[in-house]
């Protein structure tokens, strides 16, 4: 049913796949690996997979089998060079490693010391905002607890409060606003100006907006 040499990728590619896998499970929503780069990060992570997979074996069974790639890619079809153990464990460390890297991602470590040494400029995240209120840096985590202004541009309204959730689309972002207890009565503050002679201002707990790409700046307090 299957040839040598698809026997041979798929068991070389295996701990990859699964690391490629969930990288790509907790990407940003609606972005798809290409092909290509699926190939190159399943290649790069299963070989990761079996040097890590080697240390281990050597560390805890005294073992080394360091011929295991080389076997592998040598099998003719008489004596798979793999157990049912060995793929197991190789599975788990490919898991292991998409966990692991996706935690990287996600925090921005990996741009941030590549930025500390000057190997990159990017932050790691697609935009300003998401820096702001996902990155670990010190300036980032003291300006996401301070109280902000949303303005739209149009001059019809203006919102006070803090921002807990957030979604950002390709023309859109989501927020969800929420006052507090140390701040006036708790609630978000919501100035409506588009009626000039009669401007409205009221609270309300939280507030929920969509708010499209160049209509908004948002002031930190």
């Amino acid at each position: 049913m299957f040839d040598l040499a698809t026997i041979k990728i798929l068991f070389l590619f295996l701990p990859g796949i699964f690391s490629t896998t969930i990288l790509e499970l907790f990407n940003e929503k609606n972005k798809k690996y290409s092909v290509n780069e699926r190939i190159f990060y399943s290649f790069i992570l299963s070989i990761l997979s079996y040097f890590l997979y080697l240390i281990l074996v050597k560390i805890f069974y005294q073992s080394n089998n360091k011929n295991l790639l080389i076997e592998l890619i040598n099998f003719n079809g008489t004596s798979f060079p793999l157990s049912i153990r060995e793929i197991f464990f190789l599975s788990l460390i490919g898991v292991a490693l998409g966990i692991i890297f996706t935690i990287l991602r996600t925090q921005g470590l990996i741009h941030k010391y590549t930025c500390k040494y000057r190997i990159s400029y990017e932050t790691g995240f697609n935009s300003v905002f998401k820096t702001i209120y996902k990155s670990n840096e010190k300036e980032m985590k003291n300006l996401r607890e301070k109280y902000v202004q949303i303005k739209l541009l149009d001059g019809t309204a203006d919102y006070y409060g803090f921002i807990k959730l957030y979604e950002i689309h390709d023309n859109y972002i989501e927020v969800l606003l929420f006052g507090s207890e140390t701040l006036a009565n708790g609630d978000v503050e919501i100035n409506f100006k588009n009626n000039l002679r009669n401007p409205r201002e009221y609270t309300q707990k939280a507030i929920y907006l969509i708010l499209l790409n160049g209509t908004f700046i948002i002031e930190y307090l």
